[in-house]
């Protein structure tokens, strides 16, 4: 006969519906199902993070940097009411789990801080005007990760990476004036494809995205298998055309250096990767025979102007800056004016994302953003040793695109500037934080008449109670 203490937890718990992970079998193997996970939520989510992201800049036909601090832009009419929703759902989740303070304060922290640089910032409006566009992609990533259960972040982002391949496809083909860039859009190549999105960089940086997450995922995870071929085809076409040379070299890279490691990426894709590296290599060496690799690339050895800009910034950063000078508008303010007439219209940004951050939320911001890229990348490595299938997974995807965005930061701006990196990294940074911390929660099962101990064979992935039915 059971005890009378299993069976009262039995019957509270079997009714009970978990947070982030939906219904709650009980017994020696819990599983967990996602809300929704293939229906329209993830759908939702998704479409929400790219509008956060990105608001309708698409249909914007000016560069960013006019919009900086002066003048109207429809952009921030997405951005504005999004960055309300995601602090909504933060506050609200704060309130009733004290445990999400807890865990996610450098979370919370780091998302705050551009809002908080409005104090001490040069332009007060216009810094927190353009603190919204970040608030509104970080925190709506955030609150993503927070609800999802690790095999729905893992929907979210694909059907974001399918939203970006298949509209910057159709963009390209029946809207060419709108799909493709200009002189005005993007001053160094004139023509480049950029899809949905407003630069070539960004259509670049988004595919190299979306063709490591249909590198990652099985079969299993889309609707039909047919559909995860087409995807990486497409995905790996519109890398090439974007011709943005950073997106295409780190993402190649990271699939040919991952691909050596045991059981990180699918077995059958980690075959073919290592058949490939060897002519790959091959190229590589003879390529310079040929033709000149960084013609090809569009790049030279300044790697398209940067190095003497990064050499002018440093000149003028002549003493440590501790708070930095605003987010965004510190930049503007200072420096945008000569470096327009030394550089012309090609860096709003310092292109560094380093740089951006020391410069925009000085040396204290700096080490708070490293601390949680730190923190992601330890949890990431703990979660691809899960047992969990969907844990596992979460984790390599997410150690990826850790990589990916601390490489890219150093030839773009994607630390501070919102864009597709930046908000990918977000959802899987805050993903495998949130996710490592649930699963550091003791589980528990009854031991004898009247103990409670940890139950760590029976832990369940996304919080609760384990309960064996062989009690007696």
């Amino acid at each position: 006969m059971p005890h009378p203490v299993a069976q009262t937890l039995e019957r509270s718990i079997r009714g009970r519906k978990v947070a982030n992970s939906g219904k709650l079998t009980i017994g020696a193997h819990p599983k967990l199902e996602t809300p929704n996970a293939g229906g329209l939520t993830t759908w939702a989510a998704a479409f929400l993070n790219v509008i956060a992201c990105h608001g309708f800049g698409l249909l914007i036909n000016r560069p960013s940097w006019e919009s900086v601090g002066s003048g109207p832009n429809p952009q921030f009419l997405i951005t504005y009411p999004v960055a309300v929703g995601s602090l909504a759902l933060i506050f609200a989740a704060c309130l009733r789990q004290p445990r999400f303070v807890r865990d996610g304060m450098l979370l919370l922290l780091v998302g705050l801080l551009p809002l908080v640089s409005a104090i001490w910032a040069p332009v007060y409006l216009g810094t927190i005007r353009e603190a919204a566009g970040f608030t509104s992609a970080y925190f709506c990533a955030v609150a993503t990760a927070a609800y999802f259960s690790p095999s729905g972040i893992i929907q979210v982002a694909l059907k974001g990476g399918i939203i970006a391949v298949v509209g910057s496809l159709v963009m390209v083909l029946f809207f060419p004036d709108l799909g493709t860039g200009d002189a005005s859009i993007d001053v160094a190549y004139e023509g480049s494809w950029r899809g949905i999105f407003g630069q070539k960089n960004e259509l670049g940086t988004s595919m190299g995205i979306s063709l490591l997450l249909f590198v990652m995922v099985g079969q299993g995870q889309l609707r039909f298998r047919i559909m995860r071929p087409i995807l990486i085809l497409a995905a790996a076409l519109e890398l090439v055309l974007s011709r943005s040379a950073s997106a295409a070299i780190i993402t190649y890279s990271i699939l040919l250096v991952f691909g050596f490691f045991p059981r990180f990426l699918p077995s059958r894709t980690s075959v073919i990767i290592r058949i490939l590296s060897l002519p790959g290599l091959l190229l590589a060496l003879i390529s310079p025979v040929f033709f000149n690799v960084s013609d090809l690339l569009s790049r030279d050895a300044t790697l398209t102007g940067r190095v003497p800009f990064w050499a002018y910034l440093w000149s003028h950063l002549d003493h440590p800056l501790l708070l930095g000078l605003g987010y965004a508008t510190g930049y503007q303010y200072f420096f945008w004016p000569s470096v327009y007439q030394l550089f012309g219209p090609s860096f709003p940004n310092a292109h560094n994302g380093f740089l951006d951050l020391y410069i925009g939320l000085g040396l204290l911001g700096l080490l708070v953003f490293i601390s949680l890229i730190i923190q992601a990348l330890a949890s990431a490595a703990r979660l691809r040793r899960s047992t969990n299938p969907h844990l596992s997974l979460l984790g390599r995807i997410g150690i990826m695109i850790i990589v990916m965005w601390i490489i890219l930061s150093l030839t773009e701006a994607t630390f501070l500037v919102v864009c597709t990196m930046f908000s990918s990294a977000i959802l899987f940074v805050s993903a495998v934080i949130i996710k490592a911390k649930q699963e550091k929660v003791p589980q528990y099962r009854l031991a004898g008449p009247s103990l409670l101990a940890p139950a760590n064979d029976l832990r369940s992935p996304g919080g609760g109670w384990a309960i064996r039915r062989d009690l007696t």
